[in-house]
């Protein structure tokens, strides 16, 4: 393989990598934020439970 084109595919890798990670971060954030607002509610997080355990 080229030197330049194996660089350019190493640093392809490496921002792909790092945009996976922001992108997993900015999933785990919503997630949690949802969680926040069931838990503020109450009622949703209830009816989830009973049925989970019907």
């Amino acid at each position: 393989m080229i030197p330049e084109k194996r660089r350019f595919c190493l640093e392809a890798d490496e921002t792909i990598d790092l945009a996976a990670r922001e992108a997993d971060l900015k999933i785990c954030e919503l997630i949690l934020q949802i969680c926040e607002k069931i838990t503020e509610n109450g009622e949703f997080g209830e009816s989830m439970s009973t049925e989970q355990r019907g």
